[in-house]
């Protein structure tokens, strides 16, 4: 079974250009574009594929057998809300990463992209790494139609890091799969299941603290012991905070 097809909605109009746009999607991702039949469900597609990524008039979809979700900007949306209009709620990964405008930043667990479109909020120029190729899809086409800069590199992360010179970024973060999470929202369960399961090693850390010219950040739920474990400082936010950072410095 191949990994990921990309189609349209049954409903979708050839003349609207969305056709055209899945298609030179696929190819650019390397997977099959599958002409979307009208009348047939898409899900008859997971037959063939684990995955399917549907273009429709709404956003993108990713869909596999246990269900689906439009991609969105979710609790990013509120976040960067909070930054513009000065609403005195810090965000806890800027601060831990004392991250200011024009900084170049890495986020080697890209995900749905929503802290990515934080840092570029905040002024970052910043790059986005997912092992995942339906999530690296997902995110990257949705980023895309929401019109950010944020630039997608599909891959794993310890194989990017070692690729690239050292201090080449001001920071470096990562969000990895803890055995816990806070809470979920809206199309975390697609996350879960599709994201990189392999545990952030002293290793990959070691990189990326090779490649940040001032912190490596990593981020994890409250009742996380693997922030300790792997030797980082846990910045001291609020003890009823949902999430728990910690840091190294470079």
């Amino acid at each position: 079974m191949e990994p990921l097809a990309v189609t349209t909605s049954s409903k979708t109009r050839r003349e609207s250009g969305a056709v055209e746009a899945a298609r030179a999607a696929a190819e650019k991702l390397g997977v099959p574009f599958v002409e979307a039949v009208k009348g047939t469900p898409v899900e008859t597609l997971l037959t063939r594929f684990k995955c399917v990524l549907v273009l429709r008039g709404d956003g993108v979809v990713l869909l596999d057998e246990r269900g689906s979700a439009r991609w969105s900007g979710g609790m990013a949306d509120l976040r960067i809300h909070r930054l513009r209009t000065g609403i005195p709620q810090p965000d806890h990964l800027l601060l831990a990463g004392e991250v200011r405008a024009g900084d170049a930043v890495l986020d080697c667990t890209l995900g749905r992209g929503h802290d990515a479109l934080v840092l570029e909020e905040a002024g970052a120029q910043v790059t986005g790494i997912e092992a995942s190729l339906p999530l690296y899809a997902w995110a990257s086409l949705g980023l895309s139609q929401r019109g950010s800069s944020v630039k997608c590199v599909h891959g794993d992360a310890g194989d990017v890091l070692r690729g690239l010179p050292a201090a080449s970024f001001d920071v470096v973060c990562f969000d990895p799969m803890f055995s816990k999470r806070a809470h979920y929202e809206a199309g975390f369960a697609l996350v879960r299941r599709h994201g990189e399961a392999a545990a952030l090693t002293a290793e990959t850390l070691a990189e990326a603290r090779r490649v940040a010219r001032r912190w490596v950040v990593v981020k994890a739920a409250p009742q996380a012991r693997e922030l300790r474990e792997l030797g980082l400082e846990v910045v001291p936010f609020k003890r009823n905070a949902e999430l728990r950072f910690g840091r190294l410095r470079a």
